[in-house]
């Protein structure tokens, strides 16, 4: 998830007795949403990402200039409260408006998540920050973000501090949570693909179900509420299918029945470690010290034996003799 610079648009400045006219003291407008002169009880505006930028009135009405697209407005509509502010979706063909009473309107490409338009509110709504954007989950733009854009670059959230977030089954895909404080964090079933994940704190983390491909971690802290019947926290890393966990010291550990099937444990000390029944297809195994190791029961596939050979040469297929 990306997150934009961050701007909060609140009511500033009312306009009192001076009519401001679309084409005069405004310039050209390219569309009109309430088809007359803005009212000046609130007048807000954004910027759209192309160039130009929206102005909205306080019945709705929303006039478009420059580069920014039109999209609708509640011009000519019964609202129960004034509009005061308005926000572009990241792409700039969509936008939200904001009532006084957190009533949201959306047009274009702008998703609506919920309002506060029908819960009673002991003080007037005075404005909205930008949407996060980028890689979203599932219940909408939240939390920390995922990859930027399309350059791949993931948002660095080291040291973040965002405690109890809910953020269950969202798509976190290559963020960097380096240090980052998960305390009570919800991850059940989210996608920790790419994700960084050294010396974060994970008290209290739900992580059942998380996909965790290409997740890197080490010097983890704290001890998750939840990892199911996939995941494991040990010696500091976040252990399970696909993840990398290169120099990991996992000695005198006892792993029964577990999956770590396309890990990377390049240069990992399984010295004494019980591996009874697991699954280590595809693991890359290059440079492991497996002196005393349990291996009963162990699924080889496609496996990089310690000595760099592959499983797959083998028949039957083994690392067995190879490097261990």
């Amino acid at each position: 998830m990306r997150v934009p610079k961050s701007v909060i648009l609140v009511m500033v400045g009312v306009v009192v007795g001076c009519m401001l006219t679309a084409g005069a003291a405004l310039g050209s407008s390219e569309s009109f949403g309430s088809g007359k002169a803005p009212s000046t009880a609130s007048l807000m505006s954004a910027d759209a990402p192309g160039g130009g930028y929206w102005m909205v009135a306080a019945d709705g009405g929303v006039f478009a200039y420059g580069g920014a697209g039109y999209y609708g407005s509640m011009g000519g509509q019964h609202l129960n409260s004034p509009i005061i502010g308005i926000t572009s979706t990241p792409d700039g063909k969509g936008y939200w408006l904001l009532a006084a009473d957190g009533g949201i309107f959306s047009f274009g490409d702008a998703q609506f998540y919920g309002s506060t338009g029908n819960i009673h509110l002991n003080s007037p709504i005075v404005g909205m920050a930008d949407p996060l954007s980028g890689q979203l989950g599932i219940t909408g733009p939240q939390g920390p973000p995922g990859t930027n854009g399309t350059n791949g670059v993931a948002r660095d959230c080291s040291s973040a501090l965002y405690p109890g977030i809910n953020l269950a089954g969202c798509n976190l895909t290559g963020a960097n949570l380096t240090g980052a404080s998960l305390y009570g964090y919800d991850l059940a079933g989210a996608n920790l693909t790419n994700v960084k994940l050294a010396g974060a704190n994970l008290d209290g983390a739900n992580l059942a179900g998380a996909t965790v491909v290409g997740l890197t971690s080490g010097g983890l802290v704290g001890t998750p509420a939840a990892t199911g019947t996939t995941l494991i926290v040990h010696s500091g890393f976040l252990l399970g299918a696909g993840v990398v966990a290169t120099g990991a010291d996992l000695s005198n550990t006892f792993f029964e029945n577990y999956s770590f099937a396309g890990a990377n444990f390049t240069n990992v000390n399984f010295t004494n470690t019980v591996l009874f029944g697991s699954n280590l297809s595809g693991a890359n195994l290059t440079g492991a010290t497996f002196t005393g190791a349990t291996l009963t029961g162990v699924t080889w596939s496609n496996t990089t034996c310690p000595d760099g050979t592959n499983s797959s040469s083998y028949s039957p297929q083994t690392c067995v003799g190879h490097g261990i």
